[in-house]
């Protein structure tokens, strides 16, 4: 490609030009989605394929700029980017666009200091779920109590230990009815428990910490002996690092940092790092390459496995001197835990559960691996033998 024999002008205008195109779709991009009126699956394939030419266009205005500078340093700079702007666009083209889109309320979340974000209290919210063909992957109602909990009614039971569950949208029970979660569930068939949901959707290790820590959960809790239960995915490896695939939407999360072989909370993700970090870190965020190779760059530099094994160390110790017992359980639900089992504290029980739920027809759908109701009972109704038979 020479463009040696443009002038000056000429090259100014095409570099304007082909920047005015770029902000351009940009700005119709935004206009678009607001125009469409809720249809989602439009309005994500148009930002798709403007994001695609935004890539192309950028790389075209690199190597216009390589054939107009003299240094070599400048023309070789201008050629990777050019370069990597272009291969940016061919690994967008070929991955064309999928998953599933959700349709809640927007006022349903809501910011909160100590866990980033949580549901809007005393609300019942219905939600839909379809795939990019609409599809109907779940339509299910969340009721949500007065402490921004999925909502478990006071189990009837005169002798009650309290069970609490903490975890992400498999322990909220994202796509399943209220009565199904898993955690309703378990208070259902245990005759001796009562259930608190403490899980939402993105939530992860990180939140249970920062709830266990915070000292409110103790009066909440009516109970005075029971057992805790963190239900373990491996993505919450990358939740608690602030990985590529988190940021996006969880940059208010929770943001531990260990310091002087302590863990300490750094606000979230957004405040606990420098504006430079959080800005690369968006960019690299929208890359067609690095989501193609399943390549997290935060992981290069934060060692996962072992921050989360030291958070839910802390998270039992928390819950150790907040309710007096160490009848605490780490409940495996996809994934593995290996590679941490043995930095955990030998107190916290391990339950390996993932391959109860690997089958097909235990998923909300071949795009959605969310437990369905079935594979929610085949939890509870595991969870009631295991603790029963160490009395808890």
């Amino acid at each position: 490609m020479n463009f040696t024999g443009m002038n000056s002008k000429k090259f100014v205008y095409a570099s304007l030009a082909l920047s005015g195109c770029v902000l351009v779709l940009e700005k119709v991009r935004f206009l678009f989605a607001s125009v469409i009126e809720g249809d989602l699956i439009l309005g994500h394939q148009f930002k798709y394929y403007a994001s695609i030419l935004q890539f192309i266009l950028l790389g075209i205005l690199c190597f216009l700029a390589a054939s107009r500078v003299k240094k070599i340093w400048l023309i070789n700079s201008s050629i990777f980017i050019g370069f990597w702007f272009l291969l940016e666009g061919g690994f967008g083209f070929f991955a064309p666009p999928s998953g599933t889109f959700v349709s809640i309320p927007a006022n349903y979340f809501i910011d909160d200091d100590l866990l980033g974000y949580k549901p809007a209290a005393n609300r019942s919210v219905s939600a839909i779920r379809t795939t990019i063909d609409k599809d109907i992957i779940h339509n299910v109602r969340y009721t949500i109590d007065a402490n921004h909990h999925r909502f478990i009614p006071a189990s009837i039971d005169p002798i009650r230990k309290f069970a609490l569950f903490f975890g992400c949208s498999f322990t909220f029970g994202e796509g399943v009815e209220d009565v199904a979660t898993f955690a309703h569930q378990f208070q259902m068939k245990s005759k001796g428990h009562q259930s608190y949901n403490f899980g939402f959707s993105g939530y992860g290790t990180q939140q249970m910490l920062a709830k266990l820590s915070d000292g409110a959960i103790d009066a909440l809790v009516k109970e005075k002996n029971g057992v805790g239960i963190y239900c373990f995915i491996e993505h919450h490896i990358k939740h608690n690092v602030g990985g590529l695939g988190v940021i996006s939407w969880g940059n208010r999360h929770p943001y531990y940092v260990e310091k002087e072989g302590k863990l300490v909370r750094q606000g979230n993700f957004r405040t606990g790092r420098s504006k430079i970090v959080n800005f690369a870190l968006r960019l690299l965020t929208r890359s067609y390459i690095l989501k193609s190779l399943n390549v997290d760059v935060v992981s290069l530099f934060v060692n996962g496995e072992e921050l989360t094994a030291k958070m839910i160390n802390e998270a039992f110790r928390q819950y150790n001197a907040t309710f007096g017992n160490d009848a605490f359980y780490v409940v495996v639900l996809d994934g593995t835990i290996q590679n941490i089992r043995a930095d955990l504290n030998p107190s916290i029980r391990i339950l390996e559960y993932s391959h109860l739920i690997a089958e097909q027809n235990l998923f909300l759908h071949p795009l959605d691996r969310h437990p369905n109701a079935i594979a929610h009972e085949r939890i509870a109704r595991q969870l009631v033998i295991a603790l029963g038979k160490s009395n808890h």
